[in-house]
């Protein structure tokens, strides 16, 4: 039988559904030399990949690493490298500059600048060397004038005296000046005890009488300096020699002492006295004629020409300013005379 015979009996043998010509047909197996030869050349080819895919990795994990290496060791050693003088800041990337700036956020060195707060020593320094000038207050006092005048830089608390009638006069005031204890005009002449004592005028008489022709009033003539001034005569006048004391029973006194100053200043003998911050406290004290100068309401310096003149009131033991307007009238009546070269 031809093939072309054969084809068009197989073609109506599958149209008729025969089941012998299916019987018939013969399935040829490809020898198992072919199939291990095909084996072996998949399993070539699977080898040829793999070695393929594992160079790849190796040059993948070798380029991370790389650059890995280089931004590690770029950016400590730029930041840790010191900077020399003249020297010219290469550039840098924006990684490393910002690593730079965070390295710069590491200058809190500068809070080590807190350690100027230790110049709080300094603050110590005024009351230490205050205290030197105070304590060599009196001996220079001593020294160059023989007064016993306090330290102006010694704080003590000071009490007001009582005044039963409040006329500017103290209690203890009033028996100085021959006055009415509970009366505050004694005289009745319309003006206080108290402001008739302070513009020289006899509180206790009226008229118009002047202090200086009271009974209770004394007149001190220093001859050495011309200068005079009021006191009461009932206070023990005290010393032949400059400082003089006027002392009331109490204890509480009023030391008067001149001083000729020659070509010196002011400013420089007060600061050899008292010292240069004493001198910056010192306050104008108003008194026609003179140039004045209160360090406290119980020392008052006058000066006229070449010369300083001291008042100083002493407390008593009770440090109540039990005379304060009579240390006051004594400053107001004082007075210079001038003598003829």
């Amino acid at each position: 039988m031809s093939f072309f015979t054969k084809q068009t009996t197989q073609k109506s043998l599958i149209k008729s559904g025969d089941e012998e010509y299916l019987a018939r047909l013969t399935v040829k197996r490809m020898p198992d030399k072919y199939l291990q030869l095909s084996g072996k050349k998949n399993a070539g080819e699977r080898g040829k990949s793999k070695k393929w895919i594992i160079v790849l990795v190796g040059v993948m994990l070798f380029v991370i690493g790389s650059v890995v290496a280089v931004l590690f060791l770029a950016s400590p050693q730029q930041a840790l490298k010191p900077k020399t003088a003249g020297s010219k800041e290469p550039k840098k990337s924006g990684l490393v500059v910002q690593n730079v700036n965070t390295n710069t956020n590491a200058s809190t060195n500068s809070n080590v600048n807190l350690n100027t707060n230790s110049s709080i020593n300094t603050n110590a320094a005024p009351p230490v060397n205050q205290n030197q000038n105070v304590n060599a207050v009196p001996v220079n006092i001593n020294v160059n004038t023989n007064t016993s005048t306090p330290p102006p830089s010694e704080k003590i608390l000071i009490l007001l005296a009582p005044d039963a009638d409040t006329d500017g006069l103290s209690d203890r005031e009033e028996d100085l000046y021959l006055t009415h204890l509970r009366t505050s005009d004694t005289d009745g002449d319309g003006f206080g005890d108290g402001a008739e004592v302070l513009q020289l005028y006899d509180p206790a008489s009226g008229s118009g009488k002047k202090l200086r022709d009271s009974n209770a009033i004394t007149i001190y003539k220093d001859t050495r300096s011309n200068a005079e001034f009021l006191s009461p005569k009932s206070w023990k006048q005290a010393g032949s020699d400059l400082p003089i004391s006027f002392l009331d029973i109490s204890g509480a006194k009023v030391t008067f002492l001149s001083v000729e100053l020659g070509t010196m200043k002011f400013e420089e003998w007060y600061k050899i006295q008292q010292g240069a911050i004493e001198f910056a406290l010192l306050v104008p004290y108003m008194k026609e004629g003179f140039e004045g100068y209160q360090a406290s309401d119980q020392l008052i310096y006058l000066l006229q020409g070449s010369k300083v003149f001291v008042f100083n009131y002493v407390l008593d033991s009770s440090n109540t300013l039990h005379f304060l307007t009579t240390f006051r009238m004594m400053i107001k009546s004082f007075t210079v005379t001038q003598t003829s070269s």
